[in-house]
This record gives C-alpha cells, structure tokens and sequence, in this order.
C-alpha cells in the first residue's frame, strides 16, 4: 500500500520499523526457507504431522511470522518451510520454537528474490 505523503502522520509504522516520512516504504518482508528432517520422535507421531504443521503456522503468525508453504518431501530431507519474517530474530524465534517440540531439525537459510538480489549486486565495487 502506497500512501501519499500529505496524508501520513508525523511518523508512521511500516512493517516492524517506524520512519519519519517521506521515507516510509511498504515494508516487504524477508524470505527463509527451512528444510526439515523427521527426529525419531517425529517419526513415531508421523500421524500427527498435520496437525503439528498447523500448529506451527498458528504459533508462527503470533510471533509475527508468515508461514507461506509447508512441503514434504522425498528424498534428502522430510519436509520443507517457506515463510516470511520482519528480521532475523524473529524468524530464529520461530524455528527456536519449532526445533524445541522435538519433531523435526530444522536447518534454514535466508532467501533473496531478484529484486533483492539486485539491490546487493548493486553494493559491490565496480
């Protein structure tokens, strides 16, 4: 959402950062994407899988994370999640927090679309 200058307040939230205007953007946030492996105590509950994914998206959204898929897989490792959050520690506190419950390692590492990947190509030296 894009909001003219001369209808913002003195200063406005975006996101999870506050800016003085005119330099408030919409505030997109980062993207993480974790891969997960069953633990044993995941595997025995496997039946239970579901209802621990959306009990994770639940938690998740709380803390302030958007959990945008959730896959299993085949092959090297059992699942995986692609979620967005506004900052590292927000999305470490997320999988903290899965990893904690015991049914899966997560291993995850943060993701950058071409825009994004455009904006660092930008900062090197030419």
């Amino acid at each position: 959402m894009i909001v003219a200058a001369s209808v913002l307040p003195q200063s406005v939230k975006c996101g999870q950062r506050i800016f003085e205007q005119p330099q408030c953007e919409e505030h997109s946030m980062a993207t993480f994407i974790t891969t997960l492996k069953f633990t044993e105590q995941g595997i025995k509950a496997i039946g239970d899988t579901r209802k621990r994914a959306d009990a994770f998206k639940a938690a998740a959204k709380k803390m302030g994370v958007k959990v945008k898929e959730i896959y299993w897989t085949l092959g090297g490792f059992d699942g995986a999640i692609v979620f967005e959050a506004p900052d590292d520690e927000t999305a470490s506190a997320a999988l903290v927090h899965l990893g904690s419950l015991g049914n899966v390692q997560p291993t995850t590492a943060r993701a950058f679309n071409a825009a994004e990947m455009g904006k660092i190509l930008g900062k090197l030296s030419k």
